[in-house]
């Protein structure tokens, strides 16, 4: 049973004329003729011998000579509980619209009375629950008496004009004539679009589905709502003139949410409404100078920027998907997102000041050397991504220089931000160069700057690209490598042979494996992009026999050396000062340096000095890794994670019973939750009151620490 509310607006009876905002416009009319009912009525008796019916030769509301339909009763009775119904065909009805229902009644009988039921229904039926106008008891009288009822429909939709003998004593003889369906009070807020016509005009537009019915006064009324969903091969929307539509709170909405629509604007004609919604499946081509205002756009829409729309998109919303196809540089000037495809089918897209989002399902396609996304600013491309998933992001600033991202399964489903700059430096804060410090050989003079929202839990293969022409003096691409600066410097990874990318070895690409912090990226042919001003001789590290590390370093000269720092790290990555060794100040002669540290960690270590001169500028060397003996490497486990209950279980392997250890349960702030020893090697903690978020669980001992991501959901 369809749920629509019918309201009543107070009865009218012998009433003839109202007080109406418009003049009249009739949905349904039956004047009854002949001797049988219209096509579409349909009849119901309960009874036998008792039934509705179109008779002639009965005074009717036209006279004797016309027609009327009629129930009449021969001999004296009384029925209860009877139902004898004449319900007529559909009538279109909707919402935001006043209908005045009525007709004319007579009851020619001296005695008999009837109890009549007027009754609007969504089906044609009277069994189901039907909305009643009135009910009424027709009392023996001669003349022709007249009803009218004014309602409205909360639910657009087909409904049925129903009237129905309940019950009846003696000998009625009931008529009924001249039923009417009128508009009297247009409020009508929605209008469909006739198909093929012009959107420009008012006539092309009606209140039923199809564009008849109804037509809207203007295009200024406030509160209306625009539907073009009526669409063929043959009769696409069109423009002739330029269509606007200003009423306060007014839309236009393209599309049906399921039906392929497309709506071209061209030809030097203009769209200009509050607001336009694109619905999933239907495309707007904007390729006019001006840009239609944006409303909501499905996540299966589509706008396409042509030749002719205006250069710069100033609209900040979500899209779903977006065509560039204008064959010019395009900008936003707000900050967008984007839930479909991004097709740079023939145009470049300057980010400038504002970044621009990816959703998790988004991605870009058609980039190229000629059509890819400018980071001349402090835009980004930012793009969501899940564990195990990848994207390929078209970027650069003054050239083309992509990224590809890939994230690990198990990761932490996270958000990457990416942009271009040019130069690459020694020296970086809060990711922007020092131009005093620029280096100008052996690397690709391009800076990739990457980050993720939520710090932690990503594990990224990272693929950079570049041109010969990014190249600067000294660098080779058969021997590169990306390299991260971090703690202020740039860190050393294992060089290989960058991938070619055309016939011609015009551009290369190179990955790196296993990224799991993110900051300044750059691709180099040498390990230490930054020489130290003593000239080292050699550095090493070597493990011992009582699980020590002996460290051993010598210079051939040195200039105003203050102190070498030595510093250790788990990952090569995040380094912590361990000793300081006093320098030679300035020297001509080798000089001989070393330093064992007793307390390595398990596993690897990583090892580097860092030269201090006496004005306090410094410098790194490049990094020595040594590996202990895997009985010594600790194993932090976290499990269920996500967790989702009161509480999670933590296995520690490879610590010595002896050896004492605390547990540590920080958020993402630093801010401690949880502080607590180390009993067993298997311990649970309580976390019920946890918050849904991310959480860092930290295992302290004289071994070093160990670090897992929790997950609270």
């Amino acid at each position: 049973m369809n749920s629509t509310i019918l309201k009543i607006i107070p009865l009218l009876i012998f009433f003839s004329f109202s007080a109406l905002a418009q003049v009249p416009e009739s949905v349904y009319q039956e004047s009854f003729s002949g001797e049988s009912f219209p096509s579409g009525w349909k009849v119901n008796s309960s009874e036998k011998d008792l039934s509705w019916e179109v008779i002639k030769g009965v005074p009717s509301r036209e006279g004797v000579s016309g027609s009327t339909m009629h129930f009449e009763v021969i001999r004296k009775q009384e029925k209860k509980n009877i139902n004898i119904w004449a319900i007529t065909p559909k009538v279109s009805m909707s919402p935001g619209v006043r209908y005045t229902i009525s007709f004319e009644q007579q009851n020619l009988s001296n005695s008999g009375r009837a109890s009549l039921q007027v009754i609007l229904n969504s089906v044609q039926d009277y069994k189901e629950s039907p909305y009643r106008i009135k009910t009424l008891v027709l009392e023996p009288r001669n003349g022709w008496i007249h009803h009218q009822y004014d309602i409205t429909v909360e639910t657009k939709g087909d409904y049925y004009l129903g009237f129905g003998i309940t019950e009846f004593i003696n000998d009625p003889n009931i008529s009924i004539d001249e039923i009417k369906i009128e508009i009297t009070a247009n409020e009508l807020k929605d209008f469909y679009n006739k198909s093929g016509a012009d959107l420009s005009l008012l006539a092309s537009w009606g209140a039923n589905p199809d564009g008849n019915g109804s037509k809207p006064t203007s295009f200024g009324g406030a509160e209306q709502n625009f539907f073009i969903t009526n669409y063929t091969s043959n009769s696409i929307p069109k423009l002739n003139s330029n269509w606007a539509v200003t009423g306060a709170g007014s839309k236009v909405i393209l599309g049906d949410g399921s039906t392929p629509i497309t709506l071209s604007v061209l030809d030097g004609k203009n769209l200009t409404a509050g607001k336009i919604n694109v619905a999933n499946h239907a495309t707007l081509n904007v390729d006019a100078s001006t840009c239609p205002s944006f409303g909501q756009l499905d996540p299966l829409s589509t706008i396409v920027f042509g030749k002719y729309a205006p250069a710069d998109i100033t609209e900040g919303v979500e899209f779903g998907s977006v065509v560039f196809n204008s064959g010019k540089k395009n900008k936003f000037s707000k900050k967008v997102k984007i839930k479909g495809k991004l097709d740079l089918l023939d145009a470049k897209l300057d980010l400038g000041d504002n970044d621009l989002e990816l959703d998790y399902d988004a991605s870009v396609v058609h980039g190229s050397e000629k059509n890819y996304i400018i980071t001349s600013g402090t835009g980004r491309l930012r793009k969501g991504l899940k564990a195990g998933a990848e994207a390929f992001l078209p970027v650069g600033k003054n050239s083309y220089n992509p990224v590809k991202i890939k994230l690990a399964s198990g990761s932490t489903d996270d958000v990457f931000s990416v942009s271009v700059i040019e130069g690459v430096f020694d020296n970086y804060i809060n990711d922007i160069p020092n131009s005093l410090t620029p280096i100008v050989t052996s690397a690709v003079n391009k800076t990739w700057l990457i980050s993720e929202d939520v710090k932690g839990g990503s594990d990224l293969t990272l693929t950079l690209t570049w041109s010969l022409a990014d190249a600067l003096t000294g660098f080779n691409p058969l021997s590169c490598h990306i390299k991260h600066y971090e703690n202020g410097a740039w860190d050393s990874y294992l060089a290989g042979a960058a991938t070619s990318n055309s016939l011609l070895a015009t551009t290369f690409s190179v990955t790196r494996s296993g990224i799991t912090s993110f900051s300044p990226y750059t691709v180099a042919s040498t390990n230490n992009m930054m020489p130290m001003p003593v000239e080292l001789l050699h550095f090493t590290a070597k493990a011992s026999t009582n699980n020590t590390v002996n460290l051993n370093w010598a210079t051939a000269s040195e200039k105003d050396n203050d102190f070498f720092a030595v510093e250790r790290s788990m990952d090569g990555k995040n380094f912590t000062e361990v000793a300081r060794v006093k320098g030679a100040g300035s020297t001509s002669s080798r000089t001989n340096y070393t330093f064992t540290d007793n307390r390595p960690y398990s596993g690897t270590s990583y090892y580097r000095l860092k030269q201090v001169d006496f004005a306090g500028t410094f410098e790194y060397s490049s990094l020595q890794a040594v590996s202990l003996s895997s009985s010594q490497q600790i194993v932090l486990s976290v499990y269920p994670n996500p967790a989702q209950g009161k509480n999670v279980d933590l296995l520690v392997q490879g610590l010595e019973m002896s050896e004492e250890a605390t547990v540590l349960v920080t958020d993402l702030t630093g801010k401690r939750i949880i502080n607590q020893p180390l009993q067993e090697h298997a311990v649970t903690l309580a976390t019920s009151n946890l918050k849904s978020g991310i959480y860092i669980v930290s295992l302290v001992s004289k071994s070093g620490t160990q670090t897992q991501k929790l997950v609270i959901r």
